[in-house]
């Protein structure tokens, strides 16, 4: 026997309308109400016919996210976060991978629209000023969308994060220990080398541009590849600040690798606070985003965007973060709000 909407109205006492509001997560509905409507569907065992609900309301309760990669712990840990929340919210998660070239994010766009998700969450970093500019004209006037981490896109939400004063902060603390040749290793443009550029700047130290290492591709590799640049060229630094966490554990390995101890020789700072930034030896002085937050905010952004046909005329929230000091740069180690 198959059990219906109509069934569980019955045994809950209430309207089908009311059955309806629970199973699509709507806020009109009472705590005791709801308490009865999902013991009723406990106890009758009952599961909503999907395909049915999708016709109904022309939806398909899925959402696409689109990240760079999984590779690096601080996208696959946000991934998380991101599945998590939607989860809750009813909607099933459609994981793309695009690299950081254009062509790619438009493809995932484009297969996601194709398979009718409702919106999509979109971690894109796209640095070509051509390349940027056409992703800046996409148009899926049917697809809701919310931009993480990247680009503001037309007609969607923004979730963004300070980096500018994050990276200030960060590079702040090193010159409070006396560190004067500090390099960069990282993206461009961006404003986590603009922080890094005011932070010398304010205190009257000049940027000294030999000691820019700049890729597209912030990997582990990269890191390590840009030390052993800076140490084959002859370059005098006491501390590096790196675009993010896997940067700085590349950049950690080769400097050991060359004789040279952290912090003693060389103070490093990382940017995300991965799981594996508390875990190296030394733990890893690192810059840490609200992970959690953020993902949560991204789907809330996107699903009313989707269930209450919000504009909103492109919300923006940007978050802040957390300086966690721990042994890579010396230093009393502790948060730093």
């Amino acid at each position: 026997m198959n059990i219906t909407i109509k069934d569980v109205a019955k045994e809950a006492n209430v309207s089908i309308g009311t059955v309806s509001r629970v199973l699509n997560g709507k806020d009109r509905v009472s705590k005791a109400t709801r308490a009865k409507v999902e013991a009723a569907i406990a106890k009758l065992n009952f599961k909503p016919d999907r395909i049915a609900r999708t016709m109904v309301r022309k939806q398909t309760q899925s959402i696409g996210l689109i990240v760079p990669v999984l590779s690096n712990e601080y996208w696959a840990a946000l991934s998380e976060q991101v599945q998590e929340a939607a989860w809750d919210k009813g909607y099933t998660l459609l994981l793309c991978t695009a690299g950081y070239d254009l062509d790619p994010h438009m493809n995932c766009m484009a297969t996601l629209a194709e398979r009718k998700v409702d919106g999509i969450i979109a971690g894109i970093r796209i640095y070509e000023p051509k390349e940027l500019r056409k992703l800046q004209k996409i148009d899926l006037p049917d697809i809701a969308i919310v931009s993480i981490g990247g680009h503001k896109l037309p007609n969607a939400d923004y979730i963004g994060i300070d980096h500018f004063n994050s990276s200030a902060k960060a590079v702040e603390h090193l010159i409070r220990l006396g560190h004067t040749r500090i390099a960069y290793i990282g993206q461009s443009p961006s404003d986590r080398e603009w922080g890094y550029r005011h932070a010398l700047g304010s205190s009257g130290i000049t940027v000294d541009n030999t000691l820019v290492v700049r890729s597209q591709h912030c990997s582990f590799a990269f890191g390590a590849e840009a030390v052993n640049h800076l140490l084959e060229e002859g370059r005098h630094f006491t501390a590096i600040f790196c675009w993010n966490d896997m940067t700085a554990l590349g950049a950690i390995q080769s400097l050991e690798l060359a004789g040279l101890s952290i912090p003693r020789d060389v103070a490093v700072i990382g940017y995300d606070d991965i799981p594996m930034a508390a875990l190296v030896k030394p733990a890893l002085t690192t810059v840490r985003q609200p992970l959690k937050d953020i993902g949560k905010t991204a789907v809330s952004l996107l699903i009313s965007r989707i269930e209450d046909k919000e504009d909103g005329g492109n919300r923006s929230v940007v978050f802040s973060t957390e300086f966690i000091v721990r042994d890579s740069c010396g230093g009393k180690i502790g948060c730093l709000s």
